[in-house]
C-alpha cells in the first residue's frame, strides 16, 4: 500500500484526514488507568520526561496525561481482541522504576504488538526515529534483553477532555474527580505492520523533523516517522 508523503520543507501539512468515531471507555478501565498513571507520574514509577531526541521536558502532570491516554488505549485494544476470542496477555499495571521497561504492550496469540495513543483529533501515527533501528527494532529494549521486535503497531485515538498542561498541582482526589466527570471516548484508528514500517516508512524516510511546523503552527519536539491515520490498515488484518 502506497502511503502519502507530506511535502518537503519546514511546514508540513496533513494530506489526508479521518473522522474520529470514538466509543465510551469502561469505568473500570478508567479507574485502573488512573491509579497506574498517577503512580507513574507522581509516585514511585518512572516515565521518561523527554522524548527520544526531544528538547521539551514534560512535567509530572504531562506525564500523567500521556500515560493515562496510553493505558486507556491498551485496555481498549485488549477488549477488542478478547471479544474476538483471541488469547490476550494481561495488561501490565506494575509500577516500574528507572531502568525497567515494558517488554510489549500486548501479546495477541503470542504476537507482540506495540500500542500507540494520540488525541482524538490527531491525524498521524508518530514513531520517534531515535527509538527504532533500520530493522524496525525498538532500541531501548535491545540492551535490556526485552521484546524489541513488534509485528504490528496499533494506533488508538482518545478523547480525554482535560488540559494537557497545568501549572497547578492537583491533589490526587481532585484530579480523580476531574477525570471521572469527563466522558472519555476511544477509537481503534488503525494498524501499521512492522513489514510496512521497515520497507516503506523507514526505507523511504517518511520523517517529520524536529522544529518542523505541523500544519504551519505546531513545532515538532523530535524527529518522527509518520503515517497518516487515514492510511492505516484495519485491525482485522491481525
Amino acid at each position: 500500500m502506497y502511503r502519502t508523503r507530506m511535502k518537503k520543507g519546514k511546514i508540513k501539512n496533513i494530506q489526508k484526514t479521518k473522522e474520529f468515531q470514538g466509543e465510551p471507555v469502561k469505568q473500570e478501565h478508567i479507574r485502573e488507568a488512573f491509579e497506574f498513571s498517577y503512580s507513574m507520574a507522581f509516585g514511585d514509577g518512572f516515565h521518561r520526561n523527554r522524548r527520544s531526541g526531544g528538547i521539551h521536558h514534560r512535567s509530572a502532570y504531562e506525564v500523567f496525561v500521556n500515560t493515562f491516554r496510553g493505558k486507556i488505549a491498551e485496555f481498549v485494544v485488549s477488549d477488542y481482541f478478547t471479544s474476538q476470542g483471541r488469547k490476550v496477555s494481561q495488561i501490565d499495571l506494575s509500577i516500574m522504576g528507572v531502568g525497567d521497561w515494558d517488554s510489549a504492550d500486548l501479546l495477541v496469540d503470542g504476537i507482540p504488538i506495540s500500542i500507540k495513543a494520540t488525541k482524538h483529533f490527531g491525524q498521524l501515527l508518530l514513531l520517534e526515529t531515535k527509538d527504532w533501528n533500520d530493522s524496525g527494532q525498538y532500541i531501548p529494549n535491545l540492551s535490556h534483553e526485552k521484546q524489541s521486535n513488534y509485528d504490528y503497531f496499533i494506533l488508538v485515538r482518545t478523547k480525554v477532555d482535560i488540559p494537557d498542561k497545568n501549572n497547578s498541582l492537583f491533589s490526587k482526589e481532585k484530579l480523580k474527580k476531574i477525570i471521572f466527570e469527563k466522558h472519555i471516548l476511544a477509537e481503534i484508528s488503525g494498524v501499521l505492520s512492522n513489514c510496512d514500517f521497515v520497507n516503506q516508512i523507514i526505507k523511504y524516510k517518511y520523517i517529520i523533523y524536529q522544529n518542523d511546523l505541523l500544519n504551519g503552527k505546531i513545532p515538532m519536539d523530535a524527529d518522527n516517522y509518520y503515517v497518516h491515520v487515514a492510511e492505516l490498515e484495519s485491525i482485522e488484518m491481525i
